[in-house]
């Protein structure tokens, strides 16, 4: 299983890693190259 994540609107990363790495579940946080900081 794959969850994709908002990393632009999520407030809540690292509760969805600890969570996912509990359950072996792989996450692939999406960000828009506009929002990347240097």
């Amino acid at each position: 299983m794959k969850v994709f994540v908002d990393a632009d609107a999520c407030p809540v990363k690292q509760e969805v890693m600890n969570i996912a790495n509990e359950f072996d579940i792989e996450v692939i946080f999406v960000a828009s190259y506009n929002h990347a900081s240097d």
